[in-house]
C-alpha cells in the first residue's frame, strides 16, 4: 500500500481541481498544474506527471489552443503508453480525437478514436467505449457518410441505455436527431431532440437545455411552426439569461431576430439583433483579453519550470534544458505575434509596453459574409466554424502575401490594415489587390464545395486615409485601429455588394490609374457628409 504525504494529498487535489476552471479562469487551472507538475517532475512520478499534461490538454482545448492541447496530449499518451496503463492510454486519444475534431482535422480524429474504442473495448471498459462511440458518430456525420453515423449513435445509445446513463445518452439523441435531419426525416429529428430535452431537463443541465431547445427551434422553424419555434428560442433565453450563458444567449437571439424578421415583426427583430451584437462584441473582447493573458502566464510558468529543471538537473542536461527553454520561448513568441505584430510585441517585450501612434498614409480592408446569421441557421455550429476557420485562414495568406496587416476577426467580420506600423507607398494598390485575390478564393471554394446556403457571398469595403493604432490597456491588452478611416471602410462594406470591391473616393484616387474603376454613386455618413463609392471592375 503506498503512503501518501499531507503535501501530496493536497498536490494531487489540486490537480485533480484544475479542470474544473477551464471555462471560468484558464490561468488559475494552468498554475495549480504547473505546480503540480514541478511537484511531480520532482519525485519522477510518471504516472502523476502524465496527469498533468492531460490536464493541460483539457485546459488548452476549451480555450481553442488546439496545437497546444495536442502536443500535451500526446506528452500524456507517450508516458502512459511507457508505464502501461492501457485504459489511460485509450482516454488521453480520446481527448486527442476531439481536439482534432475542433481543429478540423476529420481524418486524424477518426484515426485517434478508432485506436481508443479498440483500446476501451480490450480493456472490458464497454461503458466508456460509448462515448467514443459517440465521438466517432459526430465525425462520420462530419465526413458526410450518414450510415455509419447513425451506426455508432446506435451503438452509444444502446450500452447508455443499458448502463442507465442518461447524462451521455441526451447527447446520443441530439446525434441521432442531426442525422435524422441529414436524412431529411423531420418528424424523427424533434423526436430525438423532444428525447434528448426531456433527458437534460431532469437533470437540470441548463446549458444542454438552452442548446437543445435552438436546435428544437430550428427544426420547427425549417417546417414551418412558427409558435413552436418562438416558444423554444423565448425559452432558451430566458435560462440563458438567468445563468449567465453568454455565448447561448447570443445564437439564440440571433436565431429569434432572424424569425421575426421573417414574419414582417422588424421592430422586435431589430431589439433582438442590437442585444445580441452588443454581447457578441462584448465575448470578442473578453475571449481576446483571456488568451493573451493565458499565453503570457503559460510562458512565465513555463520559463519557471524548465529554470528550476536546470537547477536539478545542470549537471547532466545543461544543454538539453537550454534548448527546451528555447523551445518553449520561440513557441511564446510565435503565439505572441500572432496577436500583435513584429514591431509591436518587440517594443513591448522590450519596455513592458507600446505607445499608441497615428499612421497617416494607410489603406483599411473590411469583409463580411453576407446573410451570415440567416446562413448559420441552416449549418451545424461545426460545420459553420470549420467554414469560417477554411476562410479566414486563406484570407490570412493572402494578407501575408502582400504585406498586409491583420487587426481581428469579430463573428464574420474580417479587418486588416496595409501601411502599418511599417509604412507601405503602395498600401491602398496593395489591399486591392488582396481583395481581389480574397474574391477569387471565396469564387474557386464556391466552385469546389457548391453553394447551397449562400456562405461564399462576401462583401468587401476598402477605404484609405489616417488612423490611430496601439494597445489598449497595459495587462490585458489587444492591438487595435481607430479613425474615421475605420468607420468609412465598415460604410464601403456595407453598402457594397457580394462578390463586388467597394471603395471610396480616397482610395479610388490613389488607384485610378491602376484599376478599372465604376463609379456607383453616394452614400449619406454621420457627421461627414455625403461619400463617393467605386466598384473595382
Amino acid at each position: 500500500m503506498i503512503n501518501t504525504t499531507n503535501e501530496e494529498e493536497e498536490i494531487i487535489q489540486s490537480l485533480l481541481s484544475a479542470s474544473d476552471y477551464a471555462f471560468t479562469n484558464p490561468q488559475k487551472g494552468i498554475e495549480l498544474v504547473a505546480q503540480a507538475l514541478e511537484y511531480f517532475v520532482s519525485r519522477a512520478d510518471k504516472q502523476k506527471i502524465a496527469d498533468c499534461y492531460k490536464t493541460y490538454g483539457l485546459l488548452y482545448h476549451t480555450m481553442g489552443l488546439h496545437l497546444l492541447a495536442y502536443e500535451n496530449f500526446n506528452h500524456a499518451f507517450l508516458l502512459y503508453e511507457e508505464i502501461g496503463d492501457r485504459r489511460k492510454q485509450a482516454g488521453v486519444l480520446n481527448n486527442m480525437g476531439i481536439s482534432f475534431k475542433f481543429g478540423n482535422r476529420h481524418k486524424d480524429a477518426l484515426e485517434v478514436f478508432n485506436k481508443a474504442l479498440l483500446l476501451f473495448l480490450e480493456e472490458g471498459d464497454i461503458a466508456t467505449a460509448a462515448s467514443v462511440y459517440s465521438n466517432l458518430g459526430m465525425i462520420y456525420t462530419r465526413l458526410d457518410d450518414y450510415d455509419k453515423s447513425l451506426e455508432n449513435y446506435e451503438k452509444a445509445a444502446k450500452i447508455n441505455t443499458e448502463t442507465n446513463n442518461e447524462a451521455w445518452l441526451a447527447k446520443n439523441y441530439v446525434g441521432l436527431a442531426e442525422n435524422a435531419w441529414y436524412r431529411k426525416n423531420t418528424a424523427k429529428a424533434i423526436e430525438y431532440y423532444s428525447e434528448s430535452l426531456r433527458l437534460v431537463q431532469k437533470h437540470n443541465d441548463l446549458h444542454a437545455v438552452c442548446s437543445v431547445l435552438n436546435s428544437l427551434a430550428f427544426v420547427y422553424r425549417e417546417n414551418s411552426n412558427y409558435a413552436e419555434a418562438e416558444s423554444c428560442y423565448n425559452e432558451s433565453i430566458r435560462i440563458a439569461e438567468q445563468n449567465g450563458f453568454k455565448h447561448q444567449l447570443v445564437l439564440s437571439l440571433f436565431d429569434l431576430a432572424d424569425l421575426k424578421a421573417e414574419h414582417g415583426e422588424f421592430t422586435q427583430s431589430y431589439s433582438h439583433l442590437k442585444k445580441a451584437y452588443q454581447l457578441k462584441t462584448e465575448i470578442f473582447e473578453q475571449n481576446q483579453t483571456q488568451q493573451l493573458n493565458t499565453l503570457t502566464t503559460t510562458f512565465d510558468l513555463t520559463r519557471k519550470q524548465k529554470e528550476a529543471e536546470l537547477i536539478r538537473e545542470k549537471n547532466t542536461a545543461l544543454e538539453e534544458k537550454n534548448r527546451l527553454i528555447e523551445t518553449e520561448k520561440k513557441r511564446s513568441d510565435e503565439l505572441l505575434l500572432n496577436i500583435l505584430p513584429e514591431e509591436v510585441a518587440e517594443e513591448l517585450k522590450q519596455k513592458g509596453y507600446a505607445d499608441a501612434r497615428h499612421f497617416d498614409n494607410v489603406t483599411v480592408f473590411f469583409s463580411d459574409f453576407k446573410s451570415f446569421t440567416t446562413i448559420s441557421e441552416k449549418l451545424t455550429p461545426q460545420v459553420l466554424v470549420n467554414e469560417l476557420h477554411e476562410c479566414f485562414s486563406a484570407f490570412d495568406k493572402i494578407m501575408d502575401k502582400y504585406g498586409i496587416e491583420k487587426i481581428k476577426t469579430v463573428g464574420d467580420a474580417y479587418l486588416a490594415v496595409s501601411g502599418l506600423p511599417v509604412a507601405n507607398p503602395n498600401h491602398a494598390e496593395d489591399v486591392v489587390k488582396a481583395a481581389q485575390d480574397v474574391l477569387q478564393f471565396m469564387e474557386n471554394r464556391k466552385k469546389q464545395n457548391g453553394d447551397r446556403h449562400g456562405l461564399y457571398d462576401i462583401r468587401i469595403g476598402i477605404n484609405s486615409g489616417n488612423v490611430v493604432a496601439g494597445i489598449v490597456g497595459v495587462k490585458k491588452f489587444a492591438y487595435d485601429i481607430w479613425g474615421d478611416t475605420v468607420n468609412t471602410a465598415a460604410r464601403m462594406e456595407q453598402n457594397g455588394e457580394a462578390g463586388k470591391v467597394n471603395i471610396s473616393e480616397t482610395t479610388y484616387e490613389l488607384v485610378k490609374n491602376k484599376f478599372s474603376c465604376e463609379y456607383r454613386g453616394e452614400i449619406d455618413a454621420k457627421n461627414k457628409g455625403k461619400l463617393k463609392m467605386y466598384f473595382v471592375s
